[in-house]
């Protein structure tokens, strides 16, 4: 058991005194701590930047495949559109539907619901077709 000196010193039966044994090995540890410390600090700072750019793009190629999904449902959608519109039944009808226009020797007409007439049709409601076009044309253009 080591007991201390008058100088602070610890001292052992033998009289071998361990203060520089103890200084020894706490600064050693310490300074493999303090490297080892370093090397894993090295090591977080160096792995920082590549984790975050592949973070980063894992979330772009998320956000790019979501808009490529949404596109190819868009094309889908106009692809249908457009094979409606190369049918003459289907222009037809559009034309009968939304210009009110009919086939010769048919007579049109327009049925008025009770509903709107109650309420007062706006004044775009009440204009003529061809009223209506040009406003669409001309509101597509600005």
């Amino acid at each position: 058991m080591p007991t201390t000196s008058l100088s602070g010193r610890a001292v052992t039966p033998e009289g071998v005194t361990t203060e520089g044994f103890e200084r020894e090995s706490l600064s050693s540890v310490t300074g493999r701590a303090v490297i080892v410390a370093l090397v894993l600090l090295a090591l977080v700072l160096s792995l920082a930047l590549p984790v975050r750019e592949y973070l980063q793009q894992r979330d772009r190629i998320a956000d790019l495949t979501t808009r490529t999904v949404a596109t190819k449902a868009s094309i889908d959608s106009l692809t249908a559109m457009r094979g409606r519109w190369q049918d003459p039944a289907f222009i037809a009808a559009q034309g009968r539907s939304r210009l009110h226009m009919a086939f010769p020797g048919e007579m049109p007409f327009v049925v008025i619901r009770p509903d709107k007439a109650a309420a007062g049709a706006s004044a775009a409601d009440s204009a003529p077709w061809y009223s209506r076009l040009w406003r669409t044309v001309t509101r597509s253009d600005g």
